[in-house]
């Protein structure tokens, strides 16, 4: 019984923002549902008869956990009330009257319950530093992956995990509003760029069959090696990784200006054009003085940002 409730308070708790305090709540849930089990199996249960008589005695205990679950800073005390008290007190088809069996297992069920909680505080606290580090990094990956997953429906897979992550950050950083600033300018510069990143590779997978477009050509060379260095970019953000990335965009955005566009120059028939508007938009989101890369910018020169502008 430890063993199960260690996994079901785990498995419940991690998807809070604060592991230790939803497994300190499901505990205390557990043992209210011990006590409220202890007096209804012992003292009651033995002097009914009949199903219509089991629900009228195990209706207040589950309303009373509803209740308590139904509320965001109680929830844990529910949860822990409804499950624990089912496994634990609600009569199995041949019921043993044993009291020394019944608190043995509602004691294990608590410690366990206690010992998730103590690795939540000691072990892994949610707000640690390397939890921070970890949700940055699984944030920029996000760019990473726009660069080299299958376009099959990448752009709603790439936005819903990014702002899945975003979410679990929120939540774990809700008494760090610095860290949740952070998190907050990475994700809008990951999604800017992995979009635009997107629309680019979607460009490339439809182009027409033609020479101009062909894969040697050197603005399509230009943008493969663009790619790889806005992974560098995005692994390790650095100064010298950015201007890397930058030099590259520029470089992509010099060989579409110099490549010679087969059909009419409208910006809905020109594959240049729009690959380069996109080019554009990924140099500005580089450039943006808003966004966390801003504190690797501090050796841009001033052409660099009249050339942005």
């Amino acid at each position: 019984n430890m063993v199960l409730a260690s996994a079901a308070t785990v498995a419940l708790s991690s998807t809070t923002h604060n592991p230790k305090r939803m497994s300190f709540q499901m505990a205390t849930g557990t043992l209210l549902g011990a006590l409220l089990g202890f007096v209804e199996t012992f003292f009651l249960f033995p002097h009914i008869d009949g199903f219509a008589l089991l629900c009228v005695l195990l209706a207040p205990v589950f309303v009373l956990g509803a209740f308590l679950g139904s509320r965001p800073q109680w929830a844990g005390y529910g949860l822990g009330l409804l499950i624990f008290f089912s496994i634990g007190s609600v009569p199995d088809n041949l019921t043993v009257y044993n009291p020394y069996t019944f608190i043995n297992d509602y004691i294990a069920m608590v410690i366990g319950m206690l010992i998730c909680a103590a690795a939540g505080a000691i072990i892994l606290p949610p707000n640690s530093r390397w939890m921070w580090q970890r949700l940055e990094q699984a944030l920029r990956n996000q760019v990473v992956f726009a660069i080299s997953a299958p376009l099959d429906r990448l752009g709603s897979r790439f936005e819903s995990q990014t702002r899945d992550l975003m979410h679990q950050a929120y939540g774990l950083a809700i008494s760090r509003p610095q860290v949740q600033r952070e998190l907050l300018r990475w994700m809008f510069v990951v999604l800017e760029i992995g979009h635009a990143i997107i629309e680019l590779r979607r460009e490339q997978a439809t182009l027409p069959v033609h020479p101009a477009y062909a894969e040697y050509q050197p603005w399509r060379i230009a943008l493969r090696v663009m790619g790889r260095a806005l992974v560098r970019l995005f692994i390790q953000p650095d100064a010298v990784n950015l201007q890397r990335g930058l030099l590259a965009v520029d470089q992509a955005i010099r060989r579409v200006q110099e490549a010679d566009e087969p059909f009419a120059s409208h910006f809905d028939t020109s594959v240049l054009r729009r690959v380069k508007s996109y080019l554009h938009f990924i140099r500005t989101s580089l450039l943006d003085p808003q966004s966390s890369l801003a504190a690797y910018a501090v050796g841009q020169n001033a052409s660099g940002v009249v050339h942005a502008a």
